[in-house]
Parts: structure tokens; sequence; C-alpha cells
């Protein structure tokens, strides 16, 4: 199985030039690819060689040397095609291989080569800026838990604000006077042995800044960002803060540091960040081209199964 394994990979590292699922009328043969345009440099039987090809080979496989590259080259054709004459063309194995291959090198052509250093559109080196580039050099975020306490989402049983605070002040309070060290789950049991007014909700909110810029377009509300910024020492209990979303306690979890402050490295990050972004899309779109190309449609069977 092993030795199987090894031609297949073989075989389908050649699956461009050897065009293994194309044979003539007798299923038993198969041919190489007719070779590109160009100057021919070497003949294997009948088939030839052209600079064209070799110059393609010696990039893919990083060989400098241009003898050593015709070299290669031609064993790994003569080997090709001794496979092929030994039937690996039809092998299910081979075919599934090549098949991975094929795509791999749509895959290059169709979606790595449109999005490169070189071209990547500005919004997507912006917004891995704001994403990758923040991750990376920023100062100290915090790591905070929160009880919040909000307004009923039934109008008709909704508590008016002052005895929201006083639920949340109540909070406040019993955390502040925990003897021991506060966990998640600790402050959580403690915020819910609370009666009071309002619904509750425990979270933990993670990676932000004093200023509120998370790097990410939902930064947190500024009034929270203040306040989780003011606790200096893990466990240290905020007062009740007010926004938008209703009445915070903030406990501060830790603070993290950046990882690097090198301008040349952050941008190197940034620019990988967004390439990959770029190629994403790109490939969205291609697949969604090729859905309607080939007119996909899910069968009566296929809908409803996960």
């Amino acid at each position: 199985m092993r030795a199987t394994r090894c031609i297949a990979a073989f075989v389908a590292s050649l699956a461009l030039e050897t065009c293994a699922s194309r044979r003539e009328s007798n299923a038993r043969q198969a041919t190489l690819a007719p070779p590109l345009p160009g100057v021919v440099v070497a003949r294997i039987g009948d088939d030839l060689v052209t600079a064209d090809e070799l110059r393609d080979f010696a990039r893919e496989e990083h060989i400098a040397d241009a003898r050593q590259a015709l070299d290669r080259y031609i064993e790994r054709r003569l080997l090709a095609r001794h496979a092929i004459a030994r039937g690996a063309a039809t092998d299910p194995l081979v075919l599934d291989v090549a098949r991975r291959a094929a795509v791999q090198a749509l895959l290059a052509r169709a979606v790595e080569a449109r999005s490169t250093e070189a071209n990547v559109p500005p919004q997507a080196l912006e917004f891995a800026r704001k994403t990758r580039g923040f991750a990376l050099s920023h100062g100290p975020l915090q790591r905070v838990w929160h009880a919040l306490v909000q307004r009923e989402r039934d109008a008709s049983r909704a508590s008016s604000p002052e005895a929201r605070r006083a639920r949340a002040e109540a909070i406040r309070a019993a955390l502040a006077a925990e003897p021991g060290p506060l966990t998640f789950e600790r402050l959580r049991a403690i915020a819910e042995r609370v009666p009071g007014a309002g619904t509750l909700h425990v979270e933990a909110v993670v990676g932000f800044d004093a200023q509120g810029e998370t790097g990410r377009p939902d930064a947190v509300h500024p009034a929270f960002a203040t306040a989780a910024a003011a606790l200096e020492q893990p466990g240290a209990v905020s007062p009740v803060v007010e926004t938008p979303f209703g009445l915070h306690v903030i406990v501060l979890e830790r603070r993290e540091p950046g990882v690097t402050t090198d301008p040349a490295i952050v941008e190197r990050e940034v620019l990988r960040e967004a390439v990959t972004a770029a190629r994403a899309r790109v490939l969205q779109s291609l697949l969604a081209d090729l859905r309607a190309r080939y007119r996909v449609q899910l069968t009566a069977q296929t809908e409803g199964t996960p």
C-alpha cells in the first residue's frame, strides 16, 4: 500500500504534464500532454521537451542549474510514461491524487496569481492593519469579566432604573467582599445569588485597550474600556459602569502585552494577512461563478442533510 501511495503521489505531481486521464481509443494506453510551444531542448521517443516547459519545471522545483533541471525532468517524464503504460493512469488512488493536484494547480493560477503582495487591494491592507497589525503591536490589553444588569425584555415587566442599579451595586459589594481570589465561575455564582431587578448576564470580554479600540469594527464602549483600564491588579472590581447596554460590574482578569513593536515585522505580517484575505474573497467569487456555470442544485434527498 505504501508503494502504491508513493507511485500515486509521483504520478500526481506530473498530472498536468502527463494528462493521466487522456487515453487513446485503447483504454489501456495513454500519452503525455503535448509540449508547450518553444525551442526543443530534448526528445523522449516521439515526445518533445521544450525550453518553455523546462523553464516552468525548474521554477516550480527551485532548480537553478539548467542541465540538472533537464536531467530531472527527463527522469520524471520517463517514469511517468512507464507508470501510465503499467496502468497507473486507471488506478483509482492515482486518479484521486491527480485530481487533487489539478485542483491545487487551478487554485495557484486562478486564486494565488490574482492576489499577491504586489496587487493586494488597499481595503484588504487597511483591514489587516486594524486586525492583525493591532493584535501584534498593541499596548497592554485588558481581559476582564463583567456582570451586566439589563432591562427586562418584556416591557410589561420592566423594572425601574433605580431598582436595576441597586442590584448592580449589591453585586459589586458582594464581589468586593469576596475574601479569596475571584475566578469566572466564582464571579458567576456570586452574581447569580444576588436577587433584584433586571436581567443578569455574566460574560468575559477580551482584547481591548483603554481607548476602546479592539482592532475590530465592534469596539467596546469607551466608558466600559476606561473603567477596565483603571483596574490595576487581577481580581480588582470596578464601580458600577453604565453604558447603553446596561449596568456593568467589571473584574480584571489580566493584561496582555503586544507581541512586537518592530514596524517591519508588523507590516510583513499585515501584508501576509491582507493577501490571505484577498485570496479568500477571490476563491469565494470563483466558487460562486462555478456553481452558476455548472448549475449546482440540491436534490430532494440532500436538502436538510447536515
